[in-house]
């Protein structure tokens, strides 16, 4: 039984509580990057506005796409051809603030 105000967990109420957390910005470590690389793109931009440039730099559609939301960074790479090991880095320092 549901009670009033609560999300109801098993119809994903929990993934959308979760998901829509806010990151905090650090500098990433190299066991952050396996886990950046299984974000979904969308929550990564919106999480580090700054990666837009990396997406962009590529030539990815990635920024405003209608599938952004259903992709992980690392889907969205394989599907571009890119170098995942490359490109995480470079995301890294997108959001560690260096210039890239």
């Amino acid at each position: 039984m549901k009670k009033a105000g609560i999300p109801d967990l098993a119809a994903g109420g929990l993934a959308r509580i979760m998901r829509r957390r806010p990151l905090p910005t650090r500098i990433m470590t190299v066991l952050d990057s396996e886990v950046i690389a299984e974000m979904i793109v969308e929550d990564v931009l919106t999480d580090w506005p700054q990666t837009a440039e990396v997406f962009n730099r590529h030539n990815m559609a990635c920024v405003g796409c209608p599938v952004a939301p259903f992709y992980s960074v690392a889907e969205a790479v394989a599907v571009y051809s890119l170098s995942l090991e490359e490109f995480m880095a470079e995301l890294q320092q997108a959001i560690s603030g260096e210039k890239v």
